[in-house]
């Protein structure tokens, strides 16, 4: 039986503020309708409500929008973390789209250590270690001798030579192109891919950074569905596959296992000691990096994301269930909200050298 408190449970719900005597009209209008609980108006149209409430356009949206939390069961769902290993995971969606989760994540990272410009910052400590190693009056110990090898790929060198010794690493100057068209394809795509997924009707047409990401900030979870996270998907996957197709997806792993390579070396306690630097901060600094550590994690937070939020293709549970989808993707979206939108939203564009130093040693072949 529908009471007043019903109503103004709903109502609250809807941010709608309504006199007691108004109240008690709408639970009278409902008996003659015959809607026994709050649930029912899910049966009745629009226009019905607006004649039951006394509302126009907006009011009613509210009402519909109030109904339909009201009707969400609250189902605690775990969230699974992201596996260091993703390899294995290959999601099929439709029979003729497979989605590969590590190439999707692959495609954020790659983004995100271009953007951080670690090829600068590899060219740097190569330059900082060979200005340290003519100091030295000794032999360089092993580990120093690990990252020169490692630094030294930045590098020029003679492609052909290089496709003899090691084909891999005569892919890495042709690195620059591809992380640009993934720069340029991964915010319209991971954007895209979220707006579509959890049903945030954000209009893209004006991709305004500024306000996409407050949108993005302050953006709730709406009636999502299993149907839109497939198409959305699949639309994420297609556009990540046609900047992996031919070598590129050859070029991107080579080049991505050089840059987390690079980027660990801050941490490096050998390396630090080696350049005089204290700390990671120490040596950031000498490296003129300009980033922080709330940039790292932004990003790493999105890899996250996007990974938990395909995942659940593979989850027949919550794929069949709307109240577990709803509250799994809503204490997912709740868990991302760290996210820093900005940096993301203005990844830059791959660092490339615009002269050699001194002491470089050229053979040919384009900048590394």
């Amino acid at each position: 039986m529908i009471t007043e408190e019903s109503v103004k449970e709903l109502l609250e719900l809807a941010g709608i503020k309504e006199e007691d005597s108004k109240i008690e009209k709408i639970v009278n209008l409902l008996d003659v309708e015959e809607v026994e609980e709050i649930s029912d108006l899910r049966y009745l149209k629009n226009e019905d409500i607006a004649d039951i409430f006394g509302y126009k356009k907006v009011k009613v949206a509210k009402l519909v929008e109030a109904v339909k939390k009201l009707n969400r069961k609250e189902v605690k769902v775990e969230i699974p973390k992201m596996p260091k290993d993703l390899s294995s995971i290959k999601l099929e969606v439709t029979g003729k789209t497979e989605i590969d989760v590590e190439r999707i994540v692959n495609f954020i990272e790659m983004a995100m250590l271009s953007g951080m410009n670690i090829d600068k910052i590899g060219q740097e400590i190569l330059l900082l270690v060979e200005q340290r190693m003519k100091e030295l009056e000794e032999p360089a110990n092993n580990r120093i001798i690990e990252i020169y090898k490692l630094v030294a790929k930045f590098r020029n060198f003679d492609e052909n030579v290089a496709a003899v010794l090691d084909f891999n690493l005569s892919l890495l100057p042709k690195r620059h192109q591809v992380v640009k068209e993934i720069k340029n394809k991964m915010v319209p795509s991971i954007v895209g891919f979220i707006n579509e997924a959890l049903n945030f009707r954000i209009s893209m047409s004006d991709f305004n950074s500024i306000i996409l990401a407050k949108n993005l900030k302050t953006k709730k979870v709406e009636d999502v569905n299993i149907d839109n996270l497939i198409i959305a998907s699949e639309d994420l996957a297609v556009n990540t596959n046609k900047v992996f197709a031919g070598l590129n997806n050859i070029i991107v792993n080579e080049s991505l296992k050089l840059y987390k390579e690079v980027f660990e070396l801050l941490n490096d306690k050998n390396l630090q000691e080696f350049l005089g630097a204290k700390d990671t901060r120490d040596l950031m600094r000498k490296l003129d990096i300009d980033y922080t550590p709330k940039d790292v994690k932004s990003f790493e937070l999105l890899k996250e994301l996007i990974y938990q939020m395909l995942i659940v293709l593979e989850n027949d549970e919550l794929a069949t269930n709307p109240d577990m989808l709803y509250s799994y993707l809503q204490n997912v979206w709740n868990k991302s909200k760290s996210i820093d939108w900005n940096k993301i939203l203005q990844v830059n564009e791959p660092y490339v050298k615009e002269k050699n130093t001194p002491n470089e040693i050229i053979i040919s072949g384009e900048l590394l």
